[in-house]
């Protein structure tokens, strides 16, 4: 004998599970079809910008892998970017953006002398953005999600 109580659950439950399945095709169908990140940061010397790089732009560039804290960074170092933006000469760099730590609004000024060959702008690949990583840029000093670097 069929249970006619018990069916109706069970079509309840499987379309429910059928809502929920189409639901996140869909959403997996809309995110894949996202258009790709439009991040860039603007390197500047005063009011002047002297270039924009797009994540992709700042692997062109080259890549250099240092281990920090036991982590490896991998990036093109920011001593080439600037060469590349036309700012090689420089006395102090304001690197704006987030505090990797809290994720507040906030900048670093690096003096020449802090800026070597092992201070690397790296890519966050899940952020689609990059951070500033070097040995002389404490930990919680560090900016992700840069959006100027400005050169004096």
């Amino acid at each position: 004998m069929v249970d006619f109580v018990r069916r109706p659950r069970h079509l309840i439950i499987g379309a429910i599970a059928l809502v929920l399945i189409a639901g996140l095709g869909a959403a997996w169908w809309f995110e894949s079809r996202a258009p790709a990140s439009d991040y860039a940061f603007k390197v500047m010397r005063g009011d002047r910008v002297l270039a924009s790089y797009d994540v992709a732009q700042v692997k062109a560039i080259g890549s250099k892998q240092i281990m920090l804290q036991g982590k490896v960074q991998e990036g093109a170092s920011l001593l080439a970017v600037l060469e590349h933006a036309g700012a090689g000469t420089f006395t102090t760099v304001t690197i704006v953006g987030a505090n990797v730590s809290t994720g507040k609004a906030d900048q670093i000024v690096l003096a020449a002398c802090d800026i070597g060959p092992d201070t690397v702008l790296d890519p966050a690949p899940k952020r689609l953005t990059v951070k500033i990583a070097g040995p002389k840029i404490p930990r919680n000093s560090r900016i992700r999600d840069i959006t100027e670097i400005v050169v004096k």
